[in-house]
């Protein structure tokens, strides 16, 4: 008995072992570290330095890739299917005063960029401008109270501080001598990092753009190489921007441009990692949060997948210098991610999420009338406490009383797996396989009835009875075709249902013969 019961249990805990999300929670129980408040200040100016260098290394080492990167960077955004978040942080904008501000000015303005004039734009940029003129929405139009931030605004601040970088630029080349193209000696860049510093990373790009300046350089090397093979070699436009033709051709040369580019990756791989670190030492802070979730449509691991990736954003604008802990700045992200899960896949027919969020009032305030002494709450009762017009509280609780069931609900489990649903749903629109045999089965019988008579007789029978025919014939049809009366034709029809009710004939017949009930 001992050991059935052991037995038993060890099946149980092998079951467990493997069932992915207990597996989850094993290993974040085990294998997470917290971090002090110290710790996070580490790891936040640590990603701090990391983007720093980022920048510095693209802009002083490959600026000729770095700059036009911004030009075609700044062209795709006027496509409208473009998405700008991919290379854009804009909820890094958020947090800046001086794109609060900038969108002041602009909405105040009707729309209008308050920007200089520059002495010299390129002419892409000059492109980019007309562009952008052409595409205003009736949202800059809108007044300052109903005012919502769209995709154009984050674009043209983006404009704006891209132009206020190539204004620096064209100031310093008038004072560095007037040279075309800036020289960066060891000087030059002591003495200007600090600012050009302040306007990279005023821009807020992501990742993503400094894997596209990576690439573009590689392809253009590959191209050079190959062009020194031919007959006619041709040096890649932006690369003599960044590095002489005959220093490139040098295994010095070679040597700096792939120490450059290994910084870049370094430095890539070390904001990766801090990121990881930041998210796995609040794996648990997830987890709490998304158990206050529960019975709300979505199974717990989905609630845990939502609230991660609440959790992967916070790490991207977490601010150290605030003073507070991550774990308070994350909430806030880790909580919005997972309503916003809940509101488009908690039920089976999505509610947008503001709606949804009126339906979480009227339900707070139906419970308020309840603890209040109201049994039952009427519509009358619910839109005199919420202020809201009869109409618009009836229209909520009809969303909020839909409660379909998903085909995919899981309701046991059998020797395949899980059973489903819509496994013991019947599919009437496609038909039964038995009955489709049965159907087959009865046409050959009637068939082969049929071509033990004489031709004519069979020709009369599968017309009157529509068989290989798109419809049944009526008599004088019939006789029509064959050149008889209406009389006739019944007189061969009667004959030929005659002869195969004799016994030979109808004994395969009989077998399909279902009497009406």
């Amino acid at each position: 008995m001992v050991d059935h019961y052991r037995r038993k249990e060890q099946e149980t805990e092998s079951k467990e072992r493997y069932e992915p999300l207990r597996l989850y929670l094993r290993e974040i129980g085990t294998g997470s570290i917290l971090l002090t408040r110290e710790g996070e200040q580490e790891l936040g100016q640590a990603q701090e330095k990391a983007w720093n260098q980022l920048y510095l290394l693209c802009y002083f080492n490959l600026h000729g890739y770095f700059m036009d990167e911004l030009v075609n960077l700044m062209m795709s955004l006027t496509i409208p299917s473009f998405k700008h978040n991919e290379v854009i942080s804009t909820p890094s904008y958020n947090e800046e005063p001086a794109f609060l501000e900038y969108i002041v000015q602009r909405n105040g303005r009707n729309g209008q960029l308050p920007r200089k004039k520059t002495k010299r734009q390129p002419k892409r940029l000059e492109q980019f401008k007309s562009s952008q003129d052409d595409n205003k929405t009736e949202s800059d139009q809108s007044d300052d109270n109903s005012y919502t931030l769209q995709k154009e605004d984050y674009v043209s601040f983006f404009y704006k501080t891209v132009m206020d970088l190539f204004e620096f630029e064209e100031e310093l080349k008038e004072k560095l001598k007037g040279q075309s193209n800036i020289k960066w000696d060891n000087k030059a860049k002591l003495k200007y990092q600090d600012r050009i510093l302040s306007y990279l990373t005023s821009i807020h790009l992501t990742p993503a753009y400094f894997d596209n300046v990576i690439g573009r350089v590689s392809k253009d090397i590959l191209t050079l190489e190959i062009s020194d093979n031919g007959s006619k070699p041709k040096f890649p436009v932006l690369l003599r921007k960044t590095i002489s033709p005959q220093a490139l051709k040098t295994e010095k040369g070679k040597t700096y441009l792939a120490n450059v580019i290994s910084g870049i990756r370094y430095y890539s791989n070390q904001l990766i990692y801090l990121k990881h670190t930041f998210v796995e030492a609040n794996l648990k802070l997830v987890i709490s949060i998304a158990k206050k979730y529960r019975n709300r449509g979505l199974e717990l691991s989905d609630l845990i997948g939502f609230g991660n990736e609440g959790l992967i954003k916070s790490t991207e604008h977490f601010d150290y210098r605030t003073g507070n802990k991550f774990s308070t700045y994350a909430t806030w992200w880790i909580r919005q991610a997972i309503i916003r899960g809940i509101a488009d896949e908690g039920k089976t027919i999505r509610i947008p999420v503001h709606m949804s969020e009126q339906v979480n009032k009227i339900r707070r305030i139906k419970q308020f009338l309840m603890e209040q002494g109201t049994s039952k709450p009427t519509p009358e009762d619910i839109a005199e406490a919420s202020e809201l017009s009869l109409e618009r509280v009836i229209k909520i609780l009809q969303i909020e009383r839909l409660n379909p069931i998903s085909l995919s609900t899981i309701i046991g489990e059998n020797e395949d797996g899980h059973s489903t649903l819509g496994d013991f749903i019947p599919d009437n629109s496609t038909p039964n396989p038995l009955a489709r045999a049965e159907t087959a089965d009865q046409n050959m019988a009637v068939r082969k009835g049929l071509s033990t008579l004489k031709a004519r007789e069979e020709e009369i029978l599968k017309k009157r009875f529509g068989i290989d025919e798109q419809r049944n014939f009526t008599l004088e049809e019939v006789g029509n075709n064959f050149n008889l009366t209406r009389e006739r034709i019944r007189q061969l029809e009667a004959k030929a249902l005659a002869k195969l009710r004799q016994p030979s004939r109808a004994e395969e017949l009989i077998i399909h013969y279902e009497p009406e009930v």
